[in-house]
Protein backbone atom coordinates (compact mmCIF):
# COMPACT_ATOMS: atom_id res chain seq x y z
CA UNK A 1 0.00 0.00 0.00
CA UNK A 2 2.76 2.33 1.03
CA UNK A 3 4.38 1.44 -2.21
CA UNK A 4 1.18 2.49 -4.49
CA UNK A 5 0.90 5.78 -2.63
CA UNK A 6 4.44 6.56 -3.02
CA UNK A 7 4.25 6.15 -6.82
CA UNK A 8 1.15 8.05 -7.11
CA UNK A 9 2.63 10.96 -5.05
CA UNK A 10 5.56 10.96 -7.97
CA UNK A 11 2.99 11.09 -10.74
CA UNK A 12 1.20 14.06 -8.89
CA UNK A 13 4.34 15.70 -8.55
CA UNK A 14 5.58 14.97 -12.45
CA UNK A 15 2.25 16.51 -13.61
CA UNK A 16 2.58 19.99 -11.21
CA UNK A 17 6.13 20.50 -12.31
CA UNK A 18 4.47 19.87 -16.13
CA UNK A 19 1.66 21.99 -15.79
CA UNK A 20 3.77 24.65 -13.89
CA UNK A 21 6.78 24.51 -16.62
CA UNK A 22 3.97 24.76 -19.70
CA UNK A 23 1.98 27.73 -18.04
CA UNK A 24 5.60 30.05 -17.47
CA UNK A 25 5.27 33.45 -19.32
CA UNK A 26 7.05 33.10 -22.66
CA UNK A 27 9.78 35.86 -23.01
CA UNK A 28 9.02 38.32 -26.08
CA UNK A 29 11.51 37.87 -28.79
CA UNK A 30 13.00 40.93 -29.95
CA UNK A 31 13.19 40.96 -33.80
CA UNK A 32 15.51 43.53 -35.19
CA UNK A 33 15.31 44.14 -38.89
CA UNK A 34 18.27 44.56 -41.27
CA UNK A 35 19.14 47.72 -42.50
CA UNK A 36 19.01 46.51 -46.08
CA UNK A 37 15.39 45.26 -45.51
CA UNK A 38 13.86 48.14 -43.80
CA UNK A 39 10.66 50.07 -45.11
CA UNK A 40 10.84 53.65 -45.34
CA UNK A 41 8.80 53.81 -41.97
CA UNK A 42 11.46 51.82 -40.16
CA UNK A 43 14.49 53.70 -41.69
CA UNK A 44 12.82 56.29 -40.08
CA UNK A 45 11.80 55.04 -36.68
CA UNK A 46 8.29 55.16 -36.96
CA UNK A 47 5.70 52.12 -35.74
CA UNK A 48 2.19 51.30 -37.23
CA UNK A 49 0.48 51.54 -40.42
CA UNK A 50 0.95 55.09 -41.44
CA UNK A 51 -1.20 56.78 -44.32
CA UNK A 52 0.10 60.82 -44.06
CA UNK A 53 2.35 62.80 -41.87
CA UNK A 54 1.96 66.27 -41.53
CA UNK A 55 4.88 68.10 -39.86
CA UNK A 56 4.79 71.43 -39.61
CA UNK A 57 7.83 73.59 -38.28
CA UNK A 58 7.80 77.26 -36.15
CA UNK A 59 9.79 79.31 -35.90
CA UNK A 60 9.07 81.22 -32.16
CA UNK A 61 10.06 81.81 -28.76
CA UNK A 62 7.17 79.88 -27.15
CA UNK A 63 5.38 76.52 -27.53
CA UNK A 64 1.97 79.02 -26.19
CA UNK A 65 2.52 81.27 -29.56
CA UNK A 66 2.23 79.17 -32.01
CA UNK A 67 -0.04 80.25 -34.61
CA UNK A 68 -0.34 80.91 -38.65
CA UNK A 69 2.06 83.50 -38.29
CA UNK A 70 5.02 81.93 -37.14
CA UNK A 71 4.32 78.73 -39.31
CA UNK A 72 8.17 78.26 -41.60
CA UNK A 73 6.85 75.15 -43.26
CA UNK A 74 4.45 72.30 -43.56
CA UNK A 75 6.10 68.85 -44.57
CA UNK A 76 3.16 65.72 -45.75
CA UNK A 77 4.58 62.58 -46.63
CA UNK A 78 2.19 59.69 -47.52
CA UNK A 79 2.87 56.18 -47.34
CA UNK A 80 1.79 52.85 -48.78
CA UNK A 81 -0.01 50.26 -46.20
CA UNK A 82 2.75 48.13 -46.58
CA UNK A 83 5.22 51.19 -45.25
CA UNK A 84 7.02 52.78 -47.97
CA UNK A 85 6.90 56.46 -49.30
CA UNK A 86 4.58 57.13 -52.30
CA UNK A 87 4.55 60.91 -52.28
CA UNK A 88 6.47 64.02 -50.26
CA UNK A 89 4.88 67.82 -50.53
CA UNK A 90 6.61 70.63 -49.13
CA UNK A 91 3.93 73.90 -48.44
CA UNK A 92 5.95 77.45 -47.12
CA UNK A 93 3.89 79.81 -44.93
CA UNK A 94 0.91 81.14 -47.02
CA UNK A 95 0.57 77.42 -47.96
CA UNK A 96 2.09 77.33 -51.23
CA UNK A 97 3.30 74.23 -53.08
CA UNK A 98 6.99 74.72 -52.41
CA UNK A 99 7.72 70.99 -53.83
CA UNK A 100 6.43 68.03 -54.91
CA UNK A 101 7.96 64.87 -55.13
CA UNK A 102 6.64 61.78 -56.41
CA UNK A 103 7.77 57.87 -55.59
CA UNK A 104 7.38 54.90 -58.31
CA UNK A 105 7.69 51.33 -57.76
CA UNK A 106 8.34 48.32 -60.14
CA UNK A 107 6.42 45.42 -60.38
CA UNK A 108 8.59 43.36 -57.34
CA UNK A 109 8.29 46.48 -54.80
CA UNK A 110 11.49 47.86 -55.62
CA UNK A 111 11.83 51.90 -56.17
CA UNK A 112 11.80 52.74 -59.90
CA UNK A 113 12.21 56.44 -59.30
CA UNK A 114 11.39 59.69 -57.70
CA UNK A 115 10.56 62.50 -59.60
CA UNK A 116 10.09 66.00 -58.01
CA UNK A 117 8.95 69.54 -59.30
CA UNK A 118 10.06 72.72 -57.58
CA UNK A 119 7.72 75.54 -58.07
CA UNK A 120 10.64 78.22 -56.64
CA UNK A 121 13.14 77.28 -59.59
CA UNK A 122 10.46 75.89 -61.90
CA UNK A 123 12.60 72.80 -62.40
CA UNK A 124 12.51 69.03 -62.16
CA UNK A 125 14.50 66.77 -60.44
CA UNK A 126 14.73 62.98 -60.68
CA UNK A 127 16.72 60.10 -59.58
CA UNK A 128 16.95 56.73 -61.34
CA UNK A 129 17.45 53.50 -59.15
CA UNK A 130 19.19 50.57 -60.73
CA UNK A 131 19.59 46.89 -59.28
CA UNK A 132 21.87 44.20 -59.99
CA UNK A 133 21.06 40.66 -60.68
CA UNK A 134 20.09 39.47 -57.52
CA UNK A 135 17.83 42.49 -56.54
CA UNK A 136 20.15 44.46 -55.33
CA UNK A 137 20.50 48.44 -55.14
CA UNK A 138 23.50 48.81 -57.74
CA UNK A 139 23.05 52.99 -58.61
CA UNK A 140 21.57 55.60 -58.53
CA UNK A 141 21.38 58.25 -61.45
CA UNK A 142 20.48 61.77 -60.29
CA UNK A 143 19.33 64.54 -63.17
CA UNK A 144 18.46 67.80 -62.88
CA UNK A 145 15.21 68.47 -65.60
CA UNK A 146 17.27 65.89 -68.19
CA UNK A 147 21.40 66.57 -67.49
CA UNK A 148 22.89 63.67 -65.41
CA UNK A 149 24.28 65.47 -62.63
CA UNK A 150 25.66 62.88 -60.40
CA UNK A 151 25.87 58.74 -60.30
CA UNK A 152 26.16 56.69 -57.14
CA UNK A 153 27.34 53.46 -57.40
CA UNK A 154 27.39 50.55 -54.76
CA UNK A 155 28.90 47.25 -54.05
CA UNK A 156 26.61 45.35 -51.42
CA UNK A 157 26.49 42.22 -48.92
CA UNK A 158 24.50 39.18 -48.87
CA UNK A 159 21.28 40.78 -47.34
CA UNK A 160 21.47 43.62 -49.89
CA UNK A 161 23.23 46.51 -47.75
CA UNK A 162 25.63 48.41 -48.75
CA UNK A 163 29.56 47.76 -48.30
CA UNK A 164 30.76 50.69 -50.83
CA UNK A 165 28.98 53.69 -51.31
CA UNK A 166 30.89 55.62 -54.93
CA UNK A 167 29.32 58.77 -55.79
CA UNK A 168 30.78 60.16 -59.21
CA UNK A 169 30.59 63.63 -60.13
CA UNK A 170 32.02 64.82 -63.39
CA UNK A 171 35.19 65.87 -62.00
CA UNK A 172 35.82 63.43 -58.84
CA UNK A 173 34.45 60.77 -57.26
CA UNK A 174 34.02 60.28 -53.16
CA UNK A 175 33.67 56.99 -51.54
CA UNK A 176 31.96 55.77 -48.19
CA UNK A 177 33.02 51.92 -46.86
CA UNK A 178 29.85 50.45 -44.59
CA UNK A 179 30.62 47.97 -41.52
CA UNK A 180 27.43 45.98 -39.79
CA UNK A 181 27.22 43.92 -36.85
CA UNK A 182 25.74 40.40 -36.58
CA UNK A 183 22.09 41.79 -36.44
CA UNK A 184 22.83 43.75 -40.03
CA UNK A 185 22.79 47.16 -38.68
CA UNK A 186 25.58 49.67 -39.72
CA UNK A 187 28.14 49.99 -37.08
CA UNK A 188 30.70 51.64 -38.76
CA UNK A 189 30.65 54.07 -41.59
CA UNK A 190 34.24 55.15 -43.51
CA UNK A 191 33.79 58.47 -45.72
CA UNK A 192 37.14 59.26 -48.02
CA UNK A 193 38.14 62.41 -50.01
CA UNK A 194 38.63 62.36 -53.66
CA UNK A 195 41.74 61.59 -53.22
CA UNK A 196 41.15 58.47 -52.00
CA UNK A 197 42.59 59.68 -48.56
CA UNK A 198 39.99 58.80 -45.49
CA UNK A 199 38.57 61.70 -43.95
CA UNK A 200 36.53 60.96 -41.26
CA UNK A 201 34.95 57.83 -39.79
CA UNK A 202 31.48 57.20 -37.69
CA UNK A 203 30.82 54.49 -35.41
CA UNK A 204 27.36 53.72 -34.28
CA UNK A 205 25.96 51.75 -31.41
CA UNK A 206 22.52 50.33 -30.35
CA UNK A 207 20.08 49.25 -27.79
CA UNK A 208 19.14 45.62 -27.38
CA UNK A 209 16.03 46.81 -29.44
CA UNK A 210 18.05 47.91 -32.26
CA UNK A 211 17.75 51.53 -31.84
CA UNK A 212 20.72 53.90 -32.38
CA UNK A 213 21.92 55.15 -29.35
CA UNK A 214 25.49 56.65 -29.49
CA UNK A 215 26.96 58.24 -33.13
CA UNK A 216 30.36 59.54 -32.66
CA UNK A 217 32.23 61.03 -35.65
CA UNK A 218 36.37 61.15 -35.96
CA UNK A 219 38.88 62.64 -38.15
CA UNK A 220 41.46 60.69 -39.64
CA UNK A 221 43.65 61.17 -36.18
CA UNK A 222 40.45 59.67 -34.28
CA UNK A 223 39.74 62.76 -32.26
CA UNK A 224 36.10 62.65 -31.93
CA UNK A 225 34.62 65.99 -33.63
CA UNK A 226 30.81 64.87 -32.86
CA UNK A 227 29.23 63.17 -30.77
CA UNK A 228 25.14 62.44 -30.91
CA UNK A 229 22.94 60.75 -27.63
CA UNK A 230 19.81 59.50 -28.49
CA UNK A 231 17.88 58.60 -25.59
CA UNK A 232 14.32 56.12 -25.08
CA UNK A 233 11.72 55.72 -22.49
CA UNK A 234 11.19 51.74 -21.47
CA UNK A 235 8.83 51.65 -24.32
CA UNK A 236 10.98 52.79 -26.75
CA UNK A 237 9.52 56.22 -27.07
CA UNK A 238 12.00 58.62 -28.33
CA UNK A 239 12.56 61.42 -25.53
CA UNK A 240 15.66 63.44 -26.76
CA UNK A 241 18.71 63.99 -28.95
CA UNK A 242 22.23 65.42 -27.98
CA UNK A 243 24.29 66.87 -30.60
CA UNK A 244 27.76 68.57 -30.16
CA UNK A 245 29.95 69.36 -32.23
CA UNK A 246 33.10 70.04 -30.53
CA UNK A 247 35.00 71.95 -33.60
CA UNK A 248 32.43 75.46 -33.50
CA UNK A 249 31.29 75.02 -29.81
CA UNK A 250 27.86 73.85 -30.98
CA UNK A 251 25.31 72.07 -28.53
CA UNK A 252 21.42 70.82 -30.36
CA UNK A 253 19.00 69.21 -28.09
CA UNK A 254 15.90 68.28 -29.70
CA UNK A 255 13.35 66.88 -27.39
CA UNK A 256 10.14 65.09 -27.60
CA UNK A 257 6.46 65.02 -25.84
CA UNK A 258 3.49 64.21 -26.43
CA UNK A 259 3.34 60.67 -27.88
CA UNK A 260 0.70 58.94 -29.53
CA UNK A 261 -0.92 55.10 -29.07
CA UNK A 262 1.56 53.57 -31.25
CA UNK A 263 4.63 55.66 -29.47
CA UNK A 264 5.36 58.16 -32.29
CA UNK A 265 5.94 61.70 -31.15
CA UNK A 266 3.76 64.35 -31.69
CA UNK A 267 5.43 67.48 -30.69
CA UNK A 268 9.32 68.36 -31.18
CA UNK A 269 11.47 71.19 -29.47
CA UNK A 270 14.59 72.21 -31.13
CA UNK A 271 17.34 74.33 -28.90
CA UNK A 272 20.90 75.03 -29.80
CA UNK A 273 23.34 76.08 -27.40
CA UNK A 274 20.05 76.81 -24.82
CA UNK A 275 18.31 78.87 -27.16
CA UNK A 276 14.87 77.88 -28.64
CA UNK A 277 14.92 77.88 -32.43
CA UNK A 278 12.01 76.37 -33.27
CA UNK A 279 9.16 73.96 -32.99
CA UNK A 280 7.49 70.87 -34.53
CA UNK A 281 4.36 69.56 -34.82
CA UNK A 282 2.99 66.38 -36.39
CA UNK A 283 0.04 65.23 -37.00
CA UNK A 284 -0.32 60.97 -38.10
CA UNK A 285 -3.43 59.36 -40.11
CA UNK A 286 -3.33 55.88 -39.58
CA UNK A 287 -4.80 53.10 -42.12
Amino acid sequence: MMRIRSILFFLMAIVSLTTFTGCKKKVKEIVIVPDAQKTHLQRSRLKGQIQTIKTTTYYSQTKDSLTQENISSIVIHQYSSDGFLVKMVTLDKTLDTVSVRDVFYLPNGKEEKWVEYENLFQRTLKCIYKYDMNGFISGEDYYNQDTLKYTILYKTDGLGGATEMIRKYPDYSIKNTFGYNDKGLITKINEYDPEQKLFKFITIEYDNYGDEVNRKVYRDDKNMVEYTYTQYDKYGKLLKVLFENRVHGLKDIKTYFDHDQKGNWNFEIFTSNSDTLYFRKREIIYY
